[in-house]
């Protein structure tokens, strides 16, 4: 909802066309990452603080919906054209949009509870897809990396500068 806000705001890179040009598509693919997935990651990452035994379960759970991100890639999403301008694959419409910036992070922290595992698996595509967002400019000008504050050290205000 915040995300689909902001770009009611302002969409420059035109992210939002999916809801405009498929609505019914886009909504159901949101409902299922933040309900199931995320239901999924949370009890597969965190699985200590609710049931040790099923973080398994949980994570083949999560695996079902990250081997249907992987065939939507593999075959370009609904639309034909799987390369974006970049030369990036994408979700929908041949081009990076909700969709993608919607569940990369939530992809993100999947691969982060089991990298080993995550890597392992036979998901070339979506492999290549987050590797393509973690490597990008803009991921690394979101998520800088600040070194731990210690005692003595001036803080630092955000935004910096």
């Amino acid at each position: 909802d915040i995300m689909i806000w902001a770009l009611s705001q302002n969409d420059p890179q035109g992210w939002l066309r999916v809801m405009q040009q498929d609505p019914a598509e886009a909504a159901a693919f949101l409902d299922r990452l933040d309900g199931d997935f995320k239901t999924h990651l949370d009890r597969y990452k965190y699985a200590s603080r609710f049931d040790a035994a099923a973080g398994e379960y949980h994570r083949q759970e999560g695996a079902s919906f990250l081997g249907d991100l992987e065939a939507r890639l593999a075959a370009g999403g609904p639309q034909q054209n799987a390369q974006n301008e970049t030369g990036g694959l994408a979700l929908w419409g041949g081009a990076m949009g909700l969709l993608d910036f919607a569940a990369l992070p939530f992809v993100r922290q999947f691969r982060i509870a089991g990298p080993q595992w995550f890597d392992s698996r036979p998901w070339p595509h979506l492999h290549s897809w987050l590797r393509g967002f973690l490597d990008s400019p803009e991921f690394a000008s979101i998520m800088h990396k600040y070194t731990p504050w210690q005692p003595g050290e001036d803080g630092i205000a955000f935004p910096p500068g």
